[in-house]
């Protein structure tokens, strides 16, 4: 049986999906990551006992779910392009250093040594890893859920009211600045 690098499988027991993340010069074993599991990390699995549940329709394959969802180049806003480049310029030589960087105290270390470099904090680049490895492995994968923010489709218009913290130091009720 023939697997590849970001082949999705689902888990029938727990419908949880699966993405295979490595395969190459591991004839013993493959690593994957949930992609349901917001707190997931690469496992490794015997590649028999990956073989065998396939065989036994427990790992079926499926059609990935974040490959539509990727918004292709040209439709990338420039706050998208600045985030995404942000994020991947501080994951791109951690993620070079498969398979090595699956086995948790050396992501550890990567992880570490990659903040002091960027100036981002561990959990940070955890959450950026963790994203693209979830997402299929391509540097669109970490661009943020922008879409997601809001109350979509409302104009939130400034009343009269000052939002926000009211002033301390001032006995003036403040202003709303837009």
């Amino acid at each position: 049986m023939v697997f590849s690098k970001n082949q999705v499988f689902l888990r029938a027991h727990d419908n949880h999906r699966l993405r295979v993340l490595w395969l190459q010069g591991c004839e013993h074993g493959l690593w994957y990551i949930s992609i349901d599991e917001p707190n997931a990390w690469p496992e490794l699995m015997r590649r028999e006992e990956f073989v065998e549940l396939v065989v036994t329709s427990q790992l079926t394959l499926c059609d990935d779910p974040f490959a539509q969802n990727l918004p292709s180049e040209n439709l990338l806003s420039d706050a998208d392009r600045k985030v995404r480049d942000r994020a991947w310029k501080s994951i791109k030589n951690i993620v070079g250093q498969e398979p090595g960087i699956y086995l948790p105290h050396i992501r550890a270390d990567l992880i570490a040594e990659a903040a002091l470099i960027h100036g981002l904090s561990e959990p940070t680049l955890r959450k950026h890893l963790r994203r693209f490895w979830q997402r299929g492995c391509v540097p669109n994968a970490v661009i943020p859920d922008f879409l997601n923010c809001g109350c979509k489709g409302k104009i939130k218009v400034a009343g009269s009211k000052k939002r926000g913290r009211p002033l301390q130091l001032e006995a003036d009720t403040g202003l709303n600045i837009t």
